[in-house]
């Protein structure tokens, strides 16, 4: 996996990680955090990494369960048939799960999240193909950054000899330990002529940046592709 190195900003420690089993699908790890919002009220946030180690495409539709408990283990939200990206999975290819999840609970009561696989993914009669593209983080922005919202800027290319104005991109980003930290998916809209390039934006909240420093999280690795899904 080929991943942009970034400047490393001023923080340690590594994101939380696990490992699970869906008939092939694997985490290969993840990252939790808690955002604060209000005193009764936040954000769970589960970033996770995935890989295709079967012989067959796993489809990412519905592929899981989120779950964010209360330091006393009861169940705060749930979120369930979750989706993945890309939407398919080669053998051997890894894709992202990404979720935030509401709580009415403040910050400090929030205890652990929880990310469970479907026991069994569909097997889609689909391709997903995914094209690199490059990727940027606004670092001193992010060093600055006080109650404000930062941005990952993403170079978009317009090869065909069409206008086109919507991408289906994904991006995710690692910290200092190669632990993942963050992951997007999602259609962007940018109105680019054939031949031209554009620039799109991902918001990162100044929520999770709080969330990352205070975990001791480093931006340092950075990837996106556009992903396309067909029929076979």
């Amino acid at each position: 996996m080929k991943k942009t190195a970034l400047i490393l900003l001023v923080c340690m420690l590594a994101a939380l990680c696990a490992t699970a089993f869906a008939d092939g699908l694997t985490v290969v790890e993840r990252a939790e955090y808690v955002r604060k919002e209000f005193d009764t009220s936040s954000y769970g946030s589960i970033y996770a990494e995935v890989r295709n180690d079967s012989d067959k495409p796993i489809s990412l539709s519905k592929v899981c369960d989120v779950r964010f408990y209360d330091t006393d283990g009861e169940m705060l939200k749930e979120y369930t048939d979750r989706y993945g990206f890309p939407s398919v999975l080669q053998p051997g290819e890894t894709g992202y799960i990404s979720e935030d999840v509401f709580l009415l609970a403040g910050a400090r009561d929030v205890g652990k999240g929880e990310l469970v696989l479907h026991p069994d993914p569909e097997l889609p009669d689909m391709i997903s193909t995914r094209t690199p593209v490059t990727a940027t983080l606004d670092l001193d922005a992010l060093n600055a950054a006080d109650d404000e919202d930062c941005y990952i800027f993403i170079e978009l290319e317009n090869t065909t000899d069409e206008l086109l104005g919507e991408f289906s991109i994904s991006t995710a980003m690692w910290n200092q330990h190669n632990k993942i930290m963050f992951a997007y998916s999602g259609y962007v809209s940018a109105l680019v002529p054939p031949g031209e390039k554009g620039i799109v934006r991902i918001e990162l909240p100044f929520s999770l940046i709080e969330a990352w420093c205070e975990k001791g999280d480093v931006p340092t690795y950075l990837e996106s592709f556009r992903y396309e899904t067909r029929s076979k």
